[in-house]
């Protein structure tokens, strides 16, 4: 019983990393997107405050991607899901190019409903699409990840954290393409430090005060070299710490995770927020980052707060996300509830396990013959 304990403990944390970083995802988008970066005035306290906000987020999308590697690497990838991540993308890209056509008729036309069932295609959803493609390579990876022994792990790890985060630093150019982050590649590379961590990592080997610390630390020093860049206008290189596969941010968002796997959350109530939250996460993302809302609703929203004190700036940057994030959220329970109701994840999980069997005895009567 302890130990089946330890492993819902376990889950939980790495549920509520979900949460968290979905949260700061959306002060990502509400300080970019919603003008408040470029609202405020270059050194001032308000632009002191966003930027520490912005580079302390910047951990939120590997952390994602980590998370996926670490929960993957032992299971089979279950390709239902899969589709109903697609479906609910199209859902969710459908309703609101919908409701656009009524609200802005004179900016929609064919391409933004084309877009909204061609998700991938279209590279509508970035990170989507990105994950789209790994989960496809996913059973190839795992196997790989199985296959090495704990000092080849080691090689890996070492080897692609040097290549992909390390070099580009240096070089001060993105020799491998990794976007900045934004990329298939990258979030390949986090997958695999996930995977190469649930191989080697003991929970609770790592001090969670001391993994803190390396957050704030990842967070201290791409702000630092950014604000430096600024003041002394040199010409924008140490913005290269901000980009999502730097080593200050892939630092800051490794120790959350490493944080999240020791967490062993017992309150029967926060289990239970986590479990409500956690399964609309996903939802949030896509809900507040469609293409429609980013163009058309967040753009500039949040420009004036730069205006504003620097405590004020503060409280109402922490308030909008909170309310974006509960909206979105609430929306989602919907769409949830929905699917449920229709019993479309049953549906495809059936499917899925129907033609698992055909496959199977295709592949004995095959074998048979030969």
């Amino acid at each position: 019983m302890k130990s089946i304990n330890k492993i819902e403990s376990r889950k939980y944390g790495i549920d509520l990393l979900r949460i968290i970083s979905m949260m700061m995802i959306v002060t990502l988008h509400v300080l970019r997107n919603g003008g408040i970066i470029k609202g405020t005035e270059a050194l001032s306290p308000q632009f002191t405050v966003a930027w520490i906000l912005d580079c302390a987020c910047m951990a939120s999308v590997n952390c994602y991607a980590l998370i996926s590697g670490y929960v993957g690497v032992g299971r089979k990838p279950k390709y239902h899901k899969l589709a109903l991540l697609w479906i609910q993308v199209v859902f969710y890209s459908l309703i609101i190019t919908a409701v656009f056509s009524i609200s802005h008729a004179a900016a929609i036309t064919d391409d933004n409903y084309i877009n909204a069932v061609l998700p991938i295609s279209k590279n509508q959803y970035w990170y989507f699409t990105a994950y789209f493609c790994l989960f496809l390579l996913m059973p190839f990876l795992n196997a790989m990840l199985n296959a090495l022994d704990k000092k080849a792990l080691k090689a890996l790890a070492a080897i692609i954290t040097v290549m992909f985060s390390v070099l580009p630093i240096i070089s001060m150019k993105d020799i491998f393409y990794v976007e900045k982050g934004y990329s298939f590649l990258w979030i390949s590379v986090l997958y695999l430090l996930g995977g190469i961590t649930k191989r080697l990592y003991r929970e609770g080997s790592a001090n969670n005060l001391l993994m803190f610390f390396c957050f704030l630390a990842g967070t201290a020093a791409a702000f630092a070299f950014y604000y430096n860049d600024v003041k002394t206008h040199f010409n924008g290189v140490s913005e290269l710490l901000t980009y999502y596969n730097s080593p200050a941010i892939l630092l800051s968002g490794y120790s959350l995770f490493i944080i999240s796997i020791n967490l062993n959350i017992k309150s029967r109530a926060a289990i239970n927020i986590i479990k409500t939250l956690s399964p609309l996460t996903f939802g949030v993302y896509i809900i507040q980052t469609n293409p429609l809302i980013f163009r058309y609703l967040l753009k500039n929203y949040f420009e004036d707060y730069a205006l504003l004190s620097p405590f004020l700036f503060t409280v109402k940057i922490i308030f909008a996300v909170i309310v974006i994030y509960l909206i979105c959220s609430g929306i989602d329970f919907i769409r949830l509830c929905l699917f449920r109701l229709i019993r479309l994840p049953q549906g495809l999980r059936n499917l899925e396990n129907k033609i698992t069997v055909k496959l199977s005895k295709s592949e004995v009567e095959m074998s048979e013959k030969v």
